[in-house]
């Protein structure tokens, strides 16, 4: 007998599986479609340039900024992630929001010239979701110097005469030469600045330039100190005196320091002497203490194959004294110098024994000594 409930439970089995396959089929599409897409979009960020040179900026621009313009090339939104810069004096801004295919965004690039005076190179990265590797950008330029008023550009002064500083260092010298060193000055005055000068040895020549110097104008101290004059091996440490305008102000002394060695042009470095020493460095003290040592001994010796001179042996510390025996030491000869410090050293002291010999690789030897009253 045909069963026609069975016929109809079988009809709607069937149309249930067609619906199953359909709808299958439907999110299978739909993820091939999805995935497809995904595999196709991509953002990729073309800049206009790379690099940017500010030319020459002066310091007193301050903050100098360039703009760096991107393109999207890509067909998926681009997004940048994050921007670093090289060093803390370089400030980047950026296009927050996603830029969209064929759209474009910016970079803002700020340097800091405030206070940096010379050549600008640094570089930012930029970071995108188009990959891990960041875009990296340079700027580059130089920066000028603020003009410097006469106070900056002179901070010492003597009287109306403006200058860089009261100090001369003619460094090693060999006997017979003569060196020069200029001082630059400034008229600080209202009035037109001449100069004249004390207590000079006759080793030391000054000359002003120009001779008259108008008011609100630059000049020279042209000082050349002349080794040959001097007659003398050993450390020149002293000052001579500046009179402004027939006047002597309070603080008018310029030092200066040099120190006159042997000629080694013609040397034999084979046959040379070479100078040692047993000590480099001095301690003396407490010398309240009863019994406290003020003599120590120094030992020079020579393990070269000539004749080691002892031009001269000498500390800046007038209380402390120093004797020697002998002023030549023979090759393996050994001679014995006294340094003797005076009780009359109040405070702690830190001095410079100097030792000058005919030594052409170690001509000037400078020991600490200290003192501790």
């Amino acid at each position: 007998m045909f069963n026609f409930a069975e016929l109809i439970k079988n009809v709607q089995q069937f149309n249930t599986l067609i619906i199953m396959k359909r709808i299958t089929f439907a999110i299978l599409c739909a993820i091939f479609a999805t995935s497809a897409a995904f595999s196709q979009g991509k953002p990729v960020a073309k800049f206009d340039k790379t690099t940017h040179d500010f030319g020459q900026v002066s310091e007193n621009d301050g903050d100098v900024s360039c703009k760096f313009f991107l393109t999207n090339d890509g067909d998926a939104p681009l997004v940048i992630t994050n921007v670093t810069a090289s060093c803390g004096c370089t400030t980047p801004e950026w296009t927050k929001e996603p830029i969209a295919p064929k759209a474009k965004g910016s970079v803002t690039v700020t340097y800091g010239a405030k206070g940096r005076p010379g050549p600008i190179s640094k570089t930012v990265s930029v970071y995108t979701n188009q990959g891990d590797a960041p875009i990296v950008l340079s700027i580059k330029g130089n920066v000028n110097p603020k003009p410097l008023t006469p106070e900056e550009k002179f901070p010492q002064q003597i009287g109306d005469m403006r200058m860089r500083d009261f100090g001369l260092n003619y460094g090693n010298m060999p006997v017979n030469t003569q060196k020069t060193q200029i001082i630059d000055i400034y008229n600080a005055g209202k009035t037109a600045l001449t100069l004249k000068y004390e207590k000079l040895p006759q080793y030391i020549t000054v000359k002003t330039e120009p001779a008259v110097i108008p008011a609100n104008t630059e000049g020279k101290l042209v000082v050349t100190f002349n080794a040959a004059v001097a007659k003398t091996y050993g450390k020149f440490t002293d000052t001579f005196g500046v009179i402004v305008n027939n006047v002597k102000p309070a603080n008018n002394r310029i030092s200066y320091i040099a120190t006159i060695i042997d000629d080694f042009k013609d040397v034999n470095m084979a046959t040379a002497p070479k100078l040692g020493t047993s000590v480099s460095y001095f301690n003396f003290g407490p010398l309240s203490e009863a019994g406290a040592v003020t003599t120590q001994s120094l030992k020079i010796s020579n393990s070269g194959q000539t004749d080691l001179l002892i031009r001269k042996v000498s500390c800046n510390d007038p209380n402390i004294i120093i004797t020697s025996s002998k002023s030549v030491v023979k090759p393996g000869e050994i001679v014995d110098v006294k340094v003797t410090v005076s009780k009359k050293i109040k405070n702690m002291t830190n001095a410079v024994l100097t030792i000058v010999t005919n030594d052409p690789v170690s001509t000037v030897r400078d020991l600490r000594v200290t003192v501790r009253p």
